[in-house]
């Protein structure tokens, strides 16, 4: 059996929800406070963080699928296969993160898409964060 104890959440933060963000080519970012979840922190990796909802299919091989949301906790660098969100030429995306010599590579996970690849002296490039945790919806 399941009980519930209480209505309110020991250990919880508000995150903000801070708009979209593209599994697929890169698109221009608009940061848009479109609501806040309430999360908690024995589950999500969450101070700090702002959610994103994704559009496109670029991530799906990664369980990532249009329509999910993101926990994303800001970080200005990864490790090497990490799921990140970055900036390129203006325009976010959502990818796996790698180093190949200085280039930055943008891995999607999805056979039908090419990965991105970003010289140092190439578009100009910016980590936001890393994707800590994945919401789903689950029809029913």
């Amino acid at each position: 059996a399941i009980e519930v104890v209480g209505s309110s959440l020991r250990g919880g933060i508000s995150v903000p929800i801070a708009g979209r963000v593209h599994a697929g080519s890169p698109h221009l970012a608009v940061e848009d406070i479109t609501g806040r979840v309430l999360l908690d922190e024995r589950f999500f990796a969450c101070r700090g963080a702002f959610i994103l909802r994704v559009e496109g299919k670029s991530m799906t091989g990664a369980g990532i699928d249009p329509g999910d949301f993101l926990v994303v906790r800001p970080q200005k660098d990864a490790s090497s296969g990490e799921i990140v969100v970055a900036m390129l030429d203006g325009e976010a995306t959502v990818k796996r993160f790698s180093r190949d010599g200085r280039d930055v590579v943008l891995k999607p996970e999805n056979p039908s898409m090419e990965p991105i690849r970003v010289a140092p002296d190439g578009a100009e490039f910016e980590m936001i964060g890393k994707v800590v945790s994945v919401i789903k919806k689950v029809d029913g």
